[in-house]
């Protein structure tokens, strides 16, 4: 099944988070990697959607540890 309108909130997020993120990549003095960004914006964009339309921001808040822990592994494993 599929929500329209949810899809469009979806590509509107991944447009605003690609230049977002490319400016956070700079920032901190990475290349921004293009392999990456579907990945990254859909992860960060599901977890936003899920946050505000699906009500979780408590669950996420009370596993930002784990989050965080997410993050860094992948981060940390994605210059494979």
């Amino acid at each position: 099944m599929s929500d329209e309108n949810l899809e469009k909130l979806f590509l509107k997020l991944k447009e605003e988070t690609f230049f977002d993120l490319n400016k956070l990549y700079k920032k901190f003095g990475f290349d921004f990697n293009y392999n990456e960004y579907d990945f990254l914006t859909d992860f960060m964009n599901s977890l936003v959607l899920g946050r505000d339309i699906l009500k979780a921001k408590g669950n996420f808040y009370k596993n930002k540890e784990n989050l965080k822990d997410m993050l860094k592994i992948y981060f940390k494993n994605s210059d494979r």
